[in-house]
């Protein structure tokens, strides 16, 4: 049986790791945004890629060993939810051309053999 003080001690720790990720958030979201965006090329496309990014990094929390800072390992997140999230796109939609650098990286030259700009601004 669990007693009182199990309880008390996992909620504790629970606690403390929720305001932990919560500062982590806060200090890198707006970067990972950006970082999304230039690579989606729009806001809705990063705001999915980012939240992506950060329920992988909620769910693999544990894993990280501190080799790298946080950033960095966040970064790489990103990174990865951006290029899955673009190759599934690319994939339900295959005559759509992205407004975006990684487009190229990825998947070719556009057809005009240029990337147009994107017309919007992160915030």
């Amino acid at each position: 049986m669990i007693s009182g003080e199990d309880i008390e001690r996992k909620s504790e720790t629970l606690g403390a790791l929720a305001d932990q990720f919560d500062h982590l958030y806060a200090d890198n979201y707006e970067k990972l945004y950006q970082l999304a965006y230039r690579l989606t090329g729009n806001c809705e496309d990063a705001e999915d890629v980012v939240q992506e990014a950060w329920l992988n990094a909620y769910r693999s929390r544990a894993q990280f060993q501190g080799k790298s800072s946080e950033y960095t390992w966040l970064f790489k997140i990103t990174l990865r939810c951006a290029y899955r999230f673009i190759k599934k796109k690319a994939k339900t939609s295959p005559y759509r051309r992205f407004s975006c650098p990684i487009y190229t990286v990825f998947f070719g030259t556009c057809l005009s053999g240029t990337i147009p700009a994107c017309d919007q601004t992160p915030p």
